[in-house]
């Protein structure tokens, strides 16, 4: 019920196609972040009220085509460029940390979310940048950082006992690529869930997914990427695969006892009381 809008697909259609899909999501009363009918709106908190108030601050940065990006009187995606030096132009940074701000201040517990693009050669590593960038987003007052564009996961670390999530994969990939255009990695993603008191993290679970790489025929096409929870091998690919990405980052993201695999239900407990950065 709260929606990231902000990714390098979100103008397929145009500027009209931005708008429509907003239309489309406050017609539901669904909250959303990363788009909106003008930048201010596009990098404004997106806020959800329940029993406790969440925000979603959301970007999106690499792969924002001509035209994409919201301006102050255009709509479009709240975009995060980089600089002919590699590093993310400080206003849109400035930008993105200071909506984190005012939706902190206001009570909320807020979601920082990061639609990325510029990839690394090898897609399993993160950026130096993006790693800084979430530090930052924690520092601004969000609860957790989350990205995805990687159709690989990525590892996760935690910085003041907030969780970063720099790669959680897809939850569902379709793509008329060759099979050979993807390895076995983008056909496996996670799900995080996450227990929050007092505006922070208290417990993370996570779910293994394997996604249908082989697909099923539908009127004339091949439908793939269709999501179920993960069973059987690839349960421990999915936890291997995390913990030796996050020990890249220097995180012991460990999936051992007590926090051991519920095979049965295919998730996986991880504690928040690791090492901080």
């Amino acid at each position: 019920n709260i929606v990231a809008t902000s990714n390098n697909h979100a103008w397929d259609l145009g500027t009209g196609g931005i708008l429509s899909t907003i239309d489309a999501l406050t017609s539901r009363r669904l909250s959303f972040a990363g788009t909106g009918r003008d930048l201010a709106s596009a990098s404004a908190p997106g806020r959800l009220r329940g029993s406790a108030a969440v925000a979603l601050v959301a970007a999106a940065a690499g792969a924002i085509r001509e035209g994409a990006a919201a301006t102050e009187v255009r709509a479009g995606v709240n975009e995060l460029r980089r600089g002919s030096d590699g590093a993310l132009v400080g206003v849109d940074v400035e930008r993105y940390l200071t909506a984190i701000r005012i939706a902190t201040e206001s009570g909320a517990t807020v979601i920082a979310y990061l639609h990325n693009h510029y990839w690394e050669a090898r897609k399993s590593d993160t950026p130096a940048w993006q790693r800084d960038l979430a530090r930052q987003a924690v520092d601004a007052g969000a609860a957790t950082f989350v990205a995805h564009g990687v159709p690989e996961l990525q590892g996760i670390e935690y910085h003041h006992g907030a969780p970063l999530f720099h790669g959680l994969s897809s939850f569902i990939l379709q793509s008329e690529k060759a099979d050979d255009a993807y390895g076995p990695e983008a056909w496996q993603s996670v799900i995080a869930e996450l227990d929050v008191v007092d505006g922070r993290v208290a417990a993370v679970q996570l779910i293994p997914v394997q996604l249908d790489a082989q697909g099923i025929e539908y009127g004339r096409r091949r439908v793939r990427g269709s999501p179920r929870l993960a069973t059987g091998p690839s349960v421990p690919e999915v936890v291997e695969r995390l913990e030796r990405l996050s020990a890249v980052l220097g995180s012991s993201v460990g999936f051992g006892t007590p926090q051991r695999l519920h095979r049965g239900g295919a998730a996986v407990k991880i504690s928040p009381n690791l090492p901080e950065s």
